[in-house]
């Protein structure tokens, strides 16, 4: 039992690329002993998954041509919010 709960988080964790996996499966389960191996198979699962390729809720959106925020260009100045309040 406890070999395949573990297996079900990773595999949904590596699907999904979501942590809160972890959480779901043990509010489902209640089975809080399997706390640490749940935690390591989502976390190992969630980062070999996203070495390989995007998580299926970004490829739906790329293969439905749904429309997506592109990721934030790094910041040009080291300004603080000091620097542009009024004193």
């Amino acid at each position: 039992g406890g070999y395949a709960v573990v297996g079900a988080a990773a595999l949904a964790a590596g699907v999904t690329r979501t942590i809160s996996t972890a959480v779901i499966v043990f509010e489902l389960t209640g089975q809080l002993n399997h706390m640490l191996p749940v935690l390591v198979a989502v976390l190992i699962a969630t980062g070999v998954g996203n070495s390989f390729n995007a998580s299926i809720y970004d490829t739906m959106m790329q293969l439905n041509k749904l429309p997506y925020l592109q990721p934030l260009p790094p910041h040009g100045s080291r300004r603080c919010a000091q620097d542009i309040m009024d004193t």
